[in-house]
């Protein structure tokens, strides 16, 4: 969080901005306008509309992926704002261009955004739009405003947009080759000759562009080329000469250090390695094992286009959440309530639920207890007490199997045979590490044989198996353990909690071949008829929803009741994706009927219920 000026942009405290810039002290912010320095695995897309931001957006979408619906901040009418995302997991700390075009992009080391106050040149506010499109509503005659998210709120940004580039300056070519030394060869002359123009010129980022051009002055350097040395010298003069006006002496010469040392640890040579190089080059050759597949088995294997088209399609445990007859996962850090959301889920489906608004089938569930049942006993008591109209009886049981090891053949055959005999439809593995068989997690070999049993065990019972794990120190990580685990699991949930709120956040942050739903919010209470505690959706989640059903409602009333699908979306406050939610839901409750239409001309059609409130 960042003091600012009353009614401006800037400056910021001193010393807490940049790549050394140090936290300001919370407790001891003034009455200011605000600004926030982007965490860790966190970036802002700032753009800046001037009448080209939608073009730029559609283009580099083309390049690099669509973005997902993100919570945004701005003063300004849309499409000028700043978009807000996650970094992809394992690349929390990695650096794109400062600016391409319209779009800056804000970063820990790079900017800050001002969120809350008033624009200096028009005195309009600074709010918050979430992921839905809303930027606040009225009730009473008092305007909300949407708070700013959680981190872990934020959708992921796809990962190609990690190779965003800014565009390359201008080169006078001609002017270029002349002034350079005629023994500079094209891999040092190109690099060289591009930061100059960047230094020279005022579009784009100057960092960026010296920046990457001593990458690559760098990789010449350890190929070999003598004259990299003589230009990386030439391109410091250069920098001092147009960054020292805004930077200073001490500041460009820091800026620069920083640069040509990380260029330095990271070069590679740009020509194949000498001969020899196996005997220093550090790759592992695994060694594998024939799989002794005949010609027989790849037939049996082999699918036509018909027998591909004849597949089933992707059917729900629980919709938009756990695809069924796959391998899931749900985890989060330790002792954050997993157990709690995983007990919640299964008793919902074991007695024909929905799970807090999500379609769901009913299940007959075996839960393995890695961690003693006996503290399960007020938890499912308190769940009972909750929900007094449901009946899980009969249709879930718990295994207090702890210890046995899945990656034991054995083991697994048995299991597979008394899910068959027993027709249980979901299986949770609760936790990896304790059925795990005192597994290396760090060991991709370990893992992928856990995993590999995991999706053996769905596949061969059919049954939709869930295992519950942990996350490391560092949640930004994921999972613990080796890689293999994320990779594999068809989908995944992770649990993260607020330390001030007894609130759950719950991300589905994989599902494969399928589009994840949007992030859920429980909170949890206190049942003192069983000493525990049981979940519920958030209220301030629920109120949510159900001012965006109602305002939908009051718009198909003033209508007449009834609209089509295409004239709903285009007046609903809320983007395409959470306004078909809505009324997938609302359909499901009965307050509207949902009329299919037959193409063009005779489009789907949505109608009001009598006695809808």
């Amino acid at each position: 969080m960042l003091p600012l000026p009353i009614g401006q942009k800037g400056p910021p405290p001193t010393g807490t901005t940049g790549r050394e810039g140090v936290p300001y002290p919370i407790d001891s912010i003034p009455v200011a306008d605000l600004g926030i320095r982007m965490p860790v695995g966190v970036i802002g897309l700032d753009w800046d509309d001037r009448g080209d931001a939608l073009a730029l957006q559609t283009e580099l979408e083309a390049l690099h992926g669509p973005l997902p619906d993100t919570w945004s901040s701005s003063s300004k009418p849309w499409p000028s704002r700043i978009d807000y995302y996650r970094l992809p997991e394992g690349h929390e700390t990695a650096e794109l261009p400062g600016s391409v075009g319209c779009l800056d992009v804000i970063q820990r080391h790079h900017r800050y955004a001002k969120v809350a106050g008033t624009h200096p040149d028009t005195g309009d506010e600074y709010s918050w739009t979430d992921s839905y499109g809303l930027n606040g509503w009225f009730s009473e005659g008092t305007r909300h405003y949407i708070e700013p998210p959680y981190v872990e709120d934020l959708p992921e940004l796809p990962i190609g947009w990690l190779n965003l580039q800014a565009p390359k300056p201008e080169v006078d070519w001609e002017a270029a080759t002349s002034a350079a030394p005629a023994e500079w060869r094209a891999a040092v002359l190109e690099p060289y000759a591009y930061a100059l123009a960047a230094l020279r010129g005022d579009a784009g980022s100057r960092h960026d562009a010296v920046n990457s051009s001593l990458m690559s002055l760098a990789n010449a350097h350890v190929s070999g080329y003598g004259e990299a040395t003589e230009a990386i010298r030439a391109l410091h003069e250069a920098w001092r000469e147009t960054m020292t006006e805004t930077r200073g002496d001490e500041g460009a010469e820091r800026e620069w250090e920083r640069m040509l040392h990380g260029a330095q640890a990271k070069a590679l040579p740009i020509a194949p390695p000498a001969p020899g190089w196996e005997e220093t080059w550090p790759v592992t050759v695994t060694e594998t094992t024939e799989a002794g597949a005949d010609l027989g088995y790849w037939a049996s294997v082999a699918l036509d286009l018909d027998a591909l088209e004849a597949l089933p399609d992707l059917e729900w445990a629980i919709e938009n959440c756990i695809p069924e007859g796959a391998f899931s996962t749900l985890y989060g850090p330790t002792g954050i309530g997993k157990t709690f959301v995983m007990l919640d889920m299964t008793l919902t489906l074991a007695s024909g639920l929905d799970w807090h608004g999500h379609k769901a089938k009913k299940q007959k569930v075996l839960y393995l207890v890695g961690e003693g049942a006996h503290g399960y006993k007020k938890r499912v008591r308190a769940w009972r007490h909750a929900h007094p109209e449901a009946d899980p009886a009969g249709c879930i049981v718990f295994s207090n199997a702890y210890g046995a090891s899945l990656r034991s053949e054995d083991t697994l055959e048995s299991l597979m045979e008394y899910i068959k005999e027993n027709e249980f439809t979901f299986v949770v593995v609760d936790t990896v590490n304790m059925f795990a068989g005192g597994i290396d997690e760090n060991s991709s070999k370990d893992m992928t044989e856990f995993t590999t049993a995991m999706t053996v065990l769905a596949n061969e019972t059919g049954a939709t198996v869930v295992a519950v794990h942990h996350t490391g120190k560092d949640v930004k990580n994921g999972a613990r353990g080796s890689s293999v685990y994320a990779s594999t699991v068809n989908s995944s949930i992770l649990v993260t909690r607020d330390a001030e709120l007894p609130e759950l956040t719950l991300r589905f942050d994989k599902l494969r071949d399928a589009e994840a739903g949007a992030p859920m919010k429980l909170e949890m209470y206190g049942v003192p008829e069983a000493d525990s505690a049981a979940l519920r959706i958030s209220k301030l989640q629920a109120e949510r929803k159900t001012g965006h059903l109602q305002e939908i409602l009051q718009t198909m009333r003033n209508k007449g009741g009834t609209m089509t699908q295409a004239e709903i979306l285009s007046c609903s406050p809320l983007r395409r994706d959470p306004t078909l939610d809505l009324l997938r839901e609302a359909t499901r409750q009965g307050l509207i009927v949902f009329t299919e239409g037959g193409g063009r001309g005779n489009p789907n059609r949505y109608s009001i219920v009598s006695g809808t409130p």
